[in-house]
């Protein structure tokens, strides 16, 4: 018997990596979709990252009968009070495209045309919670930048990360090479504090083995 965790995401770029950071570490991975829950939709009603992350770990574990890791993230634009925030991923309403939501945000700030007005971060909430509602583990990860005067696209990322460029560099997410990106990015650094608490567990579920 192996620790078995659920990645409880149906975005494929965030799944995509969630699994390279997890690469070298013990625990098996499971998706979504191994426990029939490609249709499951959670209401992300927390007020917080904190808050929406443990909402999708609990209702995650509890469907799929397994610990479950889920995430929260998203952008915050200082210029915008700290907008879209929680409600990144619904950014200009439900059914846009992720190039709208980009343009929507670009419209949004049209008017500062310096690095220094277009400061903004990417914060993540991650938790880990077991079928009966208890949480195992929770970490958070900021990445702070500025927001691009247009879309700086490249082969990686998704979402925003064409329009992010972060702290001490010159490229934006989607430019970055993958092993970069997870080294600084916010769900990187959430994944990295994460991992020693999740190795605890697995240590702890190996060691109630019958012998």
């Amino acid at each position: 018997m192996t620790f078995t965790l659920l990645l409880a995401s149906h975005n494929a770029g965030k799944r995509a990596e969630l699994s390279r950071m997890f690469a070298g570490v013990a625990i098996t991975l499971r998706a979504p979709k191994d426990y029939g829950m490609e249709q499951q939709s959670i209401a992300e009603t927390g007020t917080t990252f904190a808050e929406n992350a443990r909402l999708k770990a609990v209702a995650s574990a509890r469907d799929a009968g397994i610990p479950a890791l889920a995430d929260d993230s998203g952008l915050c634009v200082s210029a915008l009070a700290g907008a879209p925030g929680v409600h990144t991923a619904r950014f200009g309403g439900i059914g846009l495209t992720d190039d709208e939501r980009r343009q929507l945000l670009l419209s949004r700030l049209a008017a500062l045309g310096r690095e220094t007005e277009r400061s903004a971060e990417f914060c993540c909430a991650v938790c880990v919670a077991d079928p009966s509602g208890a949480i195992l583990g929770e970490s958070e990860g900021r990445c702070s930048g500025h927001i691009a005067l247009s879309d700086q696209t490249g082969p990686y990322g998704f979402g925003y990360d064409p329009l992010f460029i972060p702290a001490g560099f010159g490229q934006s997410f989607a430019q970055l090479p993958d092993a970069v990106k997870d080294r600084i990015s916010h769900r990187g650094r959430a994944i990295l504090a994460i991992i020693p608490q999740l190795e605890t567990l697995r240590i702890v579920h190996e060691s109630e083995r019958p012998l």
